[in-house]
C-alpha cells in the first residue's frame, strides 16, 4: 500500500487513467478536477486496505465537497452525457436542478462520500461530529479543491 500512496502526486496536464479508479469516471461520463481523482483513489486505496481514515481527514473531505466552490468548479468536465445523467439517477441526484458541471460535481461528491460514510461507522459517536467548521477550515484553509 505504501508504494501505491507513493505513487499519487499531482502534475499538470498528467495522464490519470492509470488510476485503478478511472472506470468510475468513465462509467460516470465525467471527468473532475485531477484532485478529485486523485482523492478517490486515495479513499479507494484505504478503503480496500481496510486502514482507517483518520476523522479529522473526514471532515476536511466533508466540508470541502460541501462548498459553493466545489459545486461551481469550472474544472468538472462532462465526457458522456447520456452516461452521466444515468449515474446521477442511479445515485437520486435530480438532474433537473443543475447544470452539466454541477451535476458532475454532485455526483464526484456523493462517489467521495461513500468512501468516508462507510468509514466514519469506525469511529465513535465523538469523532463523528462536524459541527467545528470554523476550527476545521482554519486548519486546512490552505488546501483547495
Amino acid at each position: 500500500m505504501k508504494n501505491q500512496l507513493n505513487n499519487l502526486s499531482i502534475t499538470s496536464g498528467e495522464d490519470l487513467s492509470e488510476l485503478s479508479t478511472a472506470g468510475i469516471w468513465e462509467d460516470a461520463g465525467i471527468l473532475p478536477p485531477p484532485v478529485c481523482m486523485r482523492l478517490v483513489e486515495i479513499l479507494h486505496i484505504l478503503y480496500f486496505s481496510e486502514k482507517q481514515i483518520p476523522a479529522d481527514c473526514m471532515k476536511m473531505i466533508n466540508l470541502a465537497v460541501n462548498t459553493h466552490e466545489f459545486v461551481n468548479n469550472p474544472e468538472f468536465r462532462v465526457t458522456d452525457i447520456k452516461k452521466m445523467h444515468s449515474y446521477a439517477k442511479c445515485l437520486g441526484i435530480d438532474i433537473s436542478d443543475f447544470n452539466e458541471s454541477e451535476t458532475a460535481s454532485k455526483i464526484t461528491k456523493e462517489i467521495i462520500c461513500d468512501y468516508i460514510a462507510d468509514d466514519r461507522q469506525r469511529f465513535s459517536p465523538a469523532e463523528k461530529d462536524f459541527s467545528d467548521k470554523n476550527k476545521i477550515l482554519e486548519k486546512y484553509s490552505s488546501l483547495n479543491f
